[in-house]
């Protein structure tokens, strides 16, 4: 008898100390992408890239977001940021913001408009933890509810009048992955990026040299997906 208790006893400390897996763990099968409504506009190898995904992962939901849309989910889901985001002096820094918190609120993969899919990674992707393509923010893959985004979340209002790479962009993210090491999973380059990525490729149509000095405009910026 003293055995049996001896035993349930250790079972109900094992099971208070063993982590219970959180529901928001997994990465939800959602593909995010954000483009302006009017597809006269769009590059034309969005179209192909668009597609690309979802024939690579059928069984995906697949979500377009357009700047109304990035609007919404701030205004309603993230209140508090509201104020800082309409501020911005460029659209490309509220395009790239809306997609760390799309990807906080509901996880999946998010890629730019000229990034195409090659082949399905899924099998590739370490489940528990945020993974981005050379710590960059065009290819990006999320649990629901990550903390990462809340330490990303935390350098945004301070560094709103930065250049839009400084402010919103690479270097933001990499100096987070630098300050928590092991939170971000990096894709490399030679399968998610480059010509011949044997996962996908960036077909980079933005032009950061000649869209992103101090002169650029929300429309030069509109472009950048």
């Amino acid at each position: 008898m003293r055995k049996l208790v001896a035993l349930l006893l250790v079972l109900i400390i094992l099971n208070l100390v063993v982590p219970v897996k959180s529901q928001f763990d997994d990465i939800p099968k959602i593909i995010h992408q954000t483009a302006m409504a009017d597809e006269s506009k769009w590059n034309p190898v969005w179209k192909k890239c668009q597609q690309s995904w979802k024939d690579q992962f059928p069984d995906f939901e697949y979500r377009m977001w357009n700047d109304d849309d990035l609007e919404n989910i701030i205004k309603t889901k993230y209140e508090w940021f509201y104020e800082t985001y309409k501020a911005y002096d460029v659209n490309i820094k509220r395009i790239d913001v809306a997609r760390y918190f799309i990807l906080h609120e509901y996880g999946g993969i998010y890629a730019d408009m000229d990034y195409e899919c090659i082949d399905n990674f899924w099998d590739q992707i370490d489940k528990n933890k945020v993974s981005i393509a050379s710590f960059e923010n065009a290819l990006m893959v999320s649990p629901r509810h990550d903390t990462i985004w809340l330490n990303v979340f935390a350098k945004l209002k301070s560094r709103m009048n930065k250049h839009t790479i400084d402010a919103t962009g690479p270097v933001l993210i990499g100096e987070v992955k630098t300050e928590y090491p092991g939170s971000i999973n990096e894709l490399p380059d030679s399968d998610y990026k480059s010509q011949g990525g044997k996962y996908a490729i960036h077909h980079g149509t933005g032009s950061w040299i000649t869209t992103n000095g101090p002169k650029a405009t929300d429309a030069n910026f509109g472009i950048l997906r």
